[in-house]
């Protein structure tokens, strides 16, 4: 299996969009692993199309997007030797 869809199947399995704040805003947090070792991947970078909005994974691989107004995106994943990876409709 190639590690783009290694990491698109494990950013499905692990994002996870959490609204708060009354309908206004929210966030969005999620896990990203290699699916073959299970193995964090720190550093990629996740962002929201069409926005400024984006975080990195942590050295576990969490990351937590805050203030994000509630609504349907498509998030993108980029890391080095993975190539970009989008989950559209979160």
């Amino acid at each position: 299996m190639s590690k783009t869809k290694v990491l698109l199947l494990a950013l499905v399995l692990a994002i996870a969009p959490l609204y708060l704040f009354a309908q206004s805003s929210g966030k969005v947090v999620g896990v990203v692993k290699d699916k073959t070792s299970g193995e964090a991947l720190p550093g990629v970078n996740i962002s929201i199309e069409g926005s400024q909005y984006g975080a990195a994974t942590d050295v576990d691989g969490y990351f937590v997007i805050l203030n994000v107004p509630v609504g349907v995106y498509d998030i993108r994943a980029n890391f080095v030797g993975y190539g970009d990876v989008v989950q559209q409709g979160v």
